[in-house]
């Protein structure tokens, strides 16, 4: 993303359920909007799958 000139800006909790990614591009700030569950997810297999290397 470095390369692109693509930064992250801020990640906000927005309530219990949902996080907005503000992310600076050579253009615009995009907001983008994950569900907390599924980063949880996320990360957790990324873990898992560095544990088991």
């Amino acid at each position: 993303m470095a390369k692109d000139k693509i930064r992250v800006v801020r990640w906000e909790k927005t309530n219990e359920y949902f996080s907005d990614l503000i992310v600076a591009t050579a253009g615009e700030d995009l907001v983008l909007t994950y569900a907390n569950m599924a980063l949880k997810t996320q990360v957790e297999k990324l873990l898992l799958s560095h544990q088991n290397k």
